[in-house]
């Protein structure tokens, strides 16, 4: 039984030391991701396309309101709001 216990006592020691050697070393730990040119031109162009959507939703509903061209369209008393009859 005296051999067994010490068998297993050093091959425990042996695997507790090794295991932070290999860390320390700076080994990844994982492989580092490649890089997909054609991934990020479609991605580059699904943004452009969703800006250009979105200033054009804002220049087309929220801009109009803002900057108003003139008062003389509307008639005297009548709410300026795009839904008020004109």
């Amino acid at each position: 039984m005296s051999k067994r216990g010490k068998a297993s006592k050093s091959s425990s020691r042996d695997q507790k030391e090794s295991a932070p050697a290999t860390q320390a070393q700076g080994e990844p730990t994982c492989a580092p991701l490649k890089p997909r040119p054609r991934l990020f031109a479609a991605l580059t162009i699904a943004f452009v396309v969703w800006l250009g959507l979105l200033f054009t939703l804002y220049f087309k509903t929220v801009y109009p309101l803002r900057h108003s061209t003139t008062d003389a369209t509307t008639r005297p008393g009548a709410s300026a709001l795009p839904s008020a009859p004109r």
